[in-house]
C-alpha cells in the first residue's frame, strides 16, 4: 500500500510535536538536576565559616555582614553577568557597597567592561575559597554574618528562579 502524501505529511509532523515535547522534558530534567545540585551544595556549605578572606582580601575591608560573588571565568559567561547584575541590585538597593567580587581564572577588566561595573574585584590567584568550599559550583553569591559564618547562598542562572532570586536580595539588604 502506498500511502498519500496528505499521510505522510500528517505523520511527519505528529513525529516532530513528539521529537519537541521529549527534547522539552528533557531540558526539564536537566533543570531539576541543575537545581537538586546546587540546593545540595547550598545545604553542603551553610554554617561553614570562610578563614581564607585574609589571604584574598588583606584585611582591606570590613566583611561584617557582607555578600561576596564568587566566579571562575570558566563559568558560564551568562550566569556570571547575571551575577554582576544581582550585585550591582543589591548594592543599590543598599545605598552603598556590601557585596565584593572574588574571581579566578578570568580577565578581569574585560569583566568589569562588559558589566559596566567599576568597584575593584579582588583575584584569588590560587583559587583559595573555592578550594575551601570544596570547589562549590560557581557562579555563586554568598551571604555572610558578622563572624564570617555562611548563612546563605544563591547561584545565579539563565534558569533562575525569580521569586527565590527577591528572597534573597531581601535577606542580603536586611541586617
Amino acid at each position: 500500500m502506498i500511502m498519500s502524501k496528505r499521510k505522510i505529511l500528517i505523520l511527519i509532523i505528529i513525529l516532530l510535536i513528539v521529537s519537541c515535547i521529549n527534547k522539552k522534558k528533557d531540558n526539564n530534567i536537566d533543570n531539576l538536576k541543575r537545581r537538586d545540585k546546587t540546593e545540595t551544595q547550598k545545604l553542603m556549605i551553610i554554617g561553614k565559616k570562610l578563614k581564607s578572606f585574609e589571604k584574598i582580601i588583606n584585611d582591606s575591608v570590613d566583611l561584617k555582614n557582607k555578600i561576596i560573588f564568587i566566579y571562575n571565568g570558566f563559568d558560564c559567561e551568562n550566569c556570571i553577568d547575571i551575577g554582576y547584575n544581582l550585585t550591582k541590585k543589591i548594592d543599590s538597593l543598599s545605598h552603598k557597597q556590601i557585596v565584593y567580587i572574588i574571581a579566578t581564572s578570568t580577565n578581569i577588566g574585560r569583566d568589569q567592561y562588559r558589566n559596566c561595573y567599576y568597584n575593584f574585584i579582588y583575584f584569588d590567584e590560587h583559587d583559595l575559597i573555592r578550594r575551601e568550599l570544596k570547589y562549590i559550583y560557581t557562579p555563586v553569591i554568598i551571604k555572610l554574618d558578622s563572624l564570617r559564618i555562611i548563612e546563605d547562598a544563591y547561584f545565579p542562572s539563565p534558569n533562575r528562579n525569580i521569586k527565590n532570586e527577591l528572597i534573597f536580595i531581601s535577606k542580603c539588604i536586611t541586617k
